[in-house]
């Protein structure tokens, strides 16, 4: 791609194993080829209290003393690192982007630059899992100068966005990568197959520029479809590209899970009713509708042998079957957004509360922070759509859905 290559860290977002949370799909990782000064771009992505794209070592037992005569590019000193079991204090040498050694309280390295991080946490770079960029008033190559900017400012230092076309992602993509460059921090894709002639692209797609996870929606059809191009697919088609994803390696397959027939049944009486409020388009779009929905693509994962993720889930109450993980010969995973585990639908923000699924009831809220704590959702995205409100639209039933939340709004929520 003509960028060098991101921390292996970064690079282990090409696969989401069920049960973790620090990884995502799509292409492998890339930063951009300036130099590490360009401003926005920290050596290290370190971040006292904030982020780091290479994973601290998990320490069992601290390093001996750093050998005087080696220097190092950044010694942090005074950090606390989070463990999953513990708080460990610390220092943390680093050289050529990369966290080499743990040393113990009061012991330091020689290096080019040092920080205090005055006892405070030390994290690894948040990766956003769920981006979208280029729908709206601004190009692809822009938002990635923008949005990126924007992800860092809260410790997100790895974009996965998905990038969309009608035609051809073979005569796409090379664009797509080089438009990659614009962004300050690392950024892989995901590809979203609207067409049946993409599904024939997806081995190509996978050999020649390293994408491994590709998205179809059940929804998005009839009056539906979404001026950005995004429509829904049949089961027979969804089914075709999960038995193509099954035969790459590591390869992923996304669904985005609504039952449209559902959807349009109850839809009618609350377009006619010329309700606005955020919790009509919920109660528009019904929860076992989601669920159906889920259910029957895990089935569809389970016939084809393929890796499925559940993204963006709203609902909560009814989704423990998914810590099941495995169903035969496929494997499932979900992912979850700040959105729906801040807001509820009766938090009524109009049309600006109008997201695909829906936002849910406060059940639903917690039933998800339940399940985030419970390990059976493996990823947190932001399913962030860059969208002014002129682009958005004012009325309920045709404005655009998406959420302007941003991916800087990730740890924030988990925090408070």
């Amino acid at each position: 791609m003509g960028r060098r290559a991101a921390p292996t860290s970064a690079r282990r977002c090409s696969s989401i194993p069920a049960g973790t949370s620090s990884g995502g799909p799509g292409t492998r990782p890339t930063r951009s080829s300036t130099p590490t000064s360009t401003p926005g771009r920290a050596t290290t992505r370190a971040i006292c209290g904030g982020s780091s794209s290479s994973a601290v070592p998990t320490p069992t037992a601290r390093s001996s003393a750093w050998p005087d005569a080696v220097t190092v590019d950044l010694f942090i000193r005074d950090a606390r690192v989070v463990r999953p079991d513990a708080l460990v204090d610390c220092g943390l040498v680093i050289r050529e982007g990369r966290v080499v050694a743990v040393l113990a309280p009061g012991e330091t390295a020689s290096a080019r630059r040092t920080l205090d991080a005055g006892g405070r946490p030390v994290l690894p770079g948040l990766i956003d899992t769920h981006v979208h960029l280029g729908n709206a008033a601004q190009s692809f190559a822009a938002d990635c100068a923008t949005e990126s900017r924007h992800a860092v400012t809260g410790g997100v230092t790895t974009l996965l966005p998905f990038v969309i076309t009608r035609e051809s992602y073979l005569d796409a993509l090379p664009g797509l990568q080089r438009a990659v460059g614009e962004g300050v921090v690392d950024m892989a894709f995901h590809a979203i197959i609207i067409r049946e002639h993409q599904v024939d692209e997806i081995p190509r797609m996978a050999h020649e520029f390293g994408v491994r996870a590709f998205k179809t929606f059940m929804a998005y059809k009839g009056r539906e479809i979404s001026p950005s191009g995004i429509q829904g697919l049949g089961d027979d088609t969804i089914f075709s590209v999960f038995q193509k994803v099954a035969a790459i390696p590591g390869g992923i397959a996304i669904v985005h899970c609504e039952n449209m027939d559902v959807i349009e049944l109850h839809q009618k009486p609350f377009v006619a009713a010329g309700r606005q409020d955020t919790a009509a388009w919920s109660e528009a779009r019904p929860e076992f509708g989601e669920l159906e929905a889920i259910r029957r693509m895990a089935l569809f994962a389970e016939a084809a042998g393929v890796q499925l993720l559940v993204p963006h889930m709203g609902v909560g109450l009814g989704s423990e079957f998914l810590r099941q993980k495995r169903w035969g010969r496929g494997r499932v995973a979900t992912e979850t957004c700040p959105h729906y585990l801040a807001l509820d639908k009766d938090t009524d923000r109009g049309v600006q509360g109008k997201v695909n699924p829906p936002l849910r009831s406060r059940p639903h809220v917690e039933a998800l922070w339940q399940r985030l704590t419970d390990g059976t959702i493996d990823v947190l995205g932001s399913d962030h759509c860059p969208y002014t409100r002129a682009v958005k639209g004012t009325d309920l039933w045709t404005a655009r859905a998406g959420i302007t939340g941003g991916s800087a709004m990730i740890l924030p929520v988990l925090l408070t």
